[in-house]
């Protein structure tokens, strides 16, 4: 899996699992005497602002670089396990809501089932945090975009190959011009000269 693909894979379980969260907050979790108390109601607003900002680190996370996402990673491991631990001990309301809403300190009610998925998403959204860490330097910062790609290497002049070439076409193979194009070769004698066994013209004259 490219990095890229995983970034993108992390990010939107994250946002997925906090809107899951935040949605959930918002559900009834206790029924009692005709009356349905919602998750914020319970929780006094803390499960949503917990799911929300979670929301908001994951979101922000596409805008940061390396250390900006490690730092926000950890902030929203925290968010993540505060929400686990607020929708796993707060699922039932307390007498003085009881009280405030029905004017009754005790009643017998039956809890439904979306404290338990506040509490998978909390755990989900804790693990997404924790994989910001883990895996925050193998992704692109978006001023990567921005920065000059890495420069080509040069090539060798007088490397292996253009030696033969150069040997093959008959030149000098160790001189190059900028170019790595054999230079026109300097200095050679003519082939018909005295090595070649024929006499010159100034060898015939007596």
């Amino acid at each position: 899996m490219t990095p890229g693909r995983e970034r993108a894979l992390i990010t939107v379980a994250g946002l997925a699992t906090a809107g899951i969260a935040a949605l959930g907050s918002g559900q009834v979790w206790y029924r009692t005497a005709g009356h349905g108390f919602t998750g914020s109601e319970i929780t006094d607003g803390a499960e949503e602002a917990l799911a929300l900002a979670g929301l908001a680190g994951v979101a922000v996370t596409l805008l940061l670089g390396v250390w900006g996402r490690r730092v926000v990673g950890l902030l929203v491991v925290l968010l993540g396990l505060g929400a686990l631990l607020v929708a796993a001990l707060r699922r039932v309301p307390t007498s003085a809501q009881l009280d405030q809403v029905l004017g009754v300190h005790e009643t017998t009610g039956s809890a439904t089932g979306w404290p338990w998925v506040c509490v998978v998403a909390g755990g989900v959204l804790a693990g997404v945090g924790g994989l910001f860490l883990a895996r925050a330097h193998r992704w692109r910062s978006p001023s990567d975009r921005f920065e000059r790609g890495a420069t080509r290497p040069e090539r060798v002049v007088g490397s292996s190959l253009d030696a033969w070439k150069a040997l093959d076409a008959g030149a000098d193979p160790t001189a190059f011009d900028g170019n790595l194009t054999p230079e026109a070769p300097t200095g050679r004698r003519d082939q018909a000269g005295p090595a070649s066994g024929h006499p010159t013209p100034d060898e015939e004259q007596p």
